[in-house]
């Protein structure tokens, strides 16, 4: 929302404690009426849903050109949509308005002509960087609980492989953790020097902290022996089920690999990378 001017933000957001709840694919349909615009739409993935204060969402013009809208999330109607698999807390339900009102200085373009060119403010995927977390923090979280588990099993361990797929675990998790933070520190080193990072580099490295920590998870699942199926008992299951629907985000899909690939052998840039 660093495209609002500064007034605007402000407006919406007095307090910085306030929650958005934000789906940026231009679901919603909208047309304009003087000083805004009339929206009605449904979207999907609508995380922290539930007690939001503001909803930031993606809508399409009449004219079809896309833009971004920001409201209040009283105005929402919330579809009990979300059943997954895992990710369970993050509430993220469907959502949907009808002919709501919003005026045009609460709406933007996502990356707006003549933005602001601060470090902050140069990367459309912004919003993507801080997600590889999430798998992180998941396999960091597996790892403590299965190592503590298995100390207290040592003498008698579920299976001779158990202490061989720890360390492995712990080995995918912290290739992972070094090369996102490198790959983080190499584009905002270069935003900071003016200079454009190199494309599908963080991309990758968040698409591969994915892959190596479900790998991980999953080792520490097996490790763990029967104990690992008890929800009570482990946050094994919750953390195994989690990666497996963290891994069908648009940030960690497979397609990465295709897209950068593609990049390294003279393609174009994929502006959402």
């Amino acid at each position: 929302m660093v495209s609002l001017p500064e007034e605007v933000f402000t407006e919406l957001f007095p307090s910085p404690d306030l929650i958005a709840a934000t789906v940026l694919p231009p679901a919603g349909r909208a047309v304009r009426r003087e000083g805004g615009y009339v929206l009605s739409g449904r979207w999907t993935y609508g995380s922290g849903i539930t007690h939001a204060d503001r909803v930031v969402a993606g809508f399409q013009t009449a004219e079809g050109t896309s833009r971004i809208a920001v409201f209040d999330a009283a105005h929402v109607r919330v579809l009990d949509t979300w059943h997954a698999t895992g990710l369970r807390g993050t509430g993220s339900h469907d959502f949907e308005v009808t002919d709501l009102f919003v005026p045009e200085r609460h709406t933007f373009e996502l990356v707006p002509p003549g933005s602001r060119q601060e470090p902050l403010h140069l990367r459309a995927d912004n919003l993507a960087l801080k997600m590889a977390g999430v798998p992180l923090g998941i396999g960091r979280s597996a790892l403590n609980a299965a190592r503590e588990i298995l100390t207290d099993r040592r003498t008698a361990l579920p299976r001779p492989g158990a202490p061989a797929d720890l360390a492995l675990a712990e080995s995918l998790i912290g290739a992972a953790d070094a090369y996102v933070y490198a790959t983080l520190n190499d584009a905002w080193a270069a935003q900071a020097a003016g200079r454009a990072p190199e494309p599908g580099t963080t991309a990758l490295a968040r698409q591969f902290a994915h892959r190596s920590c479900r790998e991980a998870v999953q080792l520490l699942y097996d490790a763990v022996g029967s104990a690992a199926v008890y929800t009570g008992r482990t946050p094994l299951d919750r953390c195994l089920r989690d990666m497996l629907t963290a891994g069908h985000h648009v940030a960690s899909s497979e397609r990465i690999l295709d897209q950068v690939g593609d990049l390294r052998l003279g393609g174009e840039v994929i502006h959402r990378l």
